[in-house]
């Protein structure tokens, strides 16, 4: 299954992670143990996503292996239903002027968080 607009590369290895992603921009709410190991949630949004993952800015430090439950936001809108959580790993973070660039990769087998804002095609 494939997310419209996504287009299957031919190349393989880094080539292929490079090249098969979705600038989505989905409103999502984030939450997990701080650098400090105390609980945050923030609310943040999506600069990429594709379906190992998904990178988003976040203004709280938290560890560079950190676990996180990411939920998107139905309807993208601030007080729209959150969605059933998906846990996600960081794998790399970059400071950035007001906080820190956050790549993840899922923790779970199925996209569940979305919520099918995404239409698949077979």
């Amino acid at each position: 299954m494939n997310f419209l607009g996504w287009h299957k590369p031919q190349a393989s290895g880094p080539e292929l992670r490079r090249k098969y992603r979705c600038g989505a921009r989905f409103q999502i709410e984030t939450c997990g143990l701080d650098r400090a190991a105390r609980f945050f949630t923030e609310r943040t949004e999506t600069s990429e996503v594709n379906d190992s993952g998904c990178k988003f800015t976040l203004k709280t430090e938290i560890g560079a292996d950190a676990i996180l439950a990411v939920r998107a936001l139905a309807g993208h809108e601030g007080s729209a239903e959150l969605l059933r959580p998906v846990l996600f790993r960081v794998v790399r973070m970059e400071r950035n002027g007001s906080g820190w660039n956050v790549t993840t990769t899922k923790m779970q087998r199925d996209d569940p968080w979305t919520g099918g804002l995404l239409k698949t095609e077979d």
